[in-house]
């Protein structure tokens, strides 16, 4: 059987990512210093290596950033509205 992006869907990806959110309206200070202690953790050779153990592999340090992360989530939510909108998906 072709891969679903091969035939079916040109171009379709789909991942399984994660993302370290915080309120609307937390002071970017707070945001910044979460930030940093999630790149210090982010940085352990031993969480690395379990992650890896696991099949989870880590972006570069750059795509962490709050505001790469609220693109990717701002691109993640419309690719899956589109999805969702073709088949007529709605939540009851």
């Amino acid at each position: 059987m072709p891969p679903l992006a091969e035939r079916t869907l040109p171009g379709f990806e789909a991942a399984t990512w994660y993302g370290l959110y915080a309120p609307k309206g937390t002071p970017r200070e707070v945001i910044q210093k979460l930030h940093a202690a999630y790149l210090k953790a982010l940085a352990d050779k031993d969480w690395q290596k379990k992650m890896s153990d696991q099949g989870i592999h880590l972006l570069p340090e750059a795509q962490y950033a709050p505001e790469a992360l609220a693109r990717h989530t701002a691109a993640e939510v419309e690719k899956w509205r589109k999805v969702a909108t073709d088949a007529k998906i709605q939540i009851d």
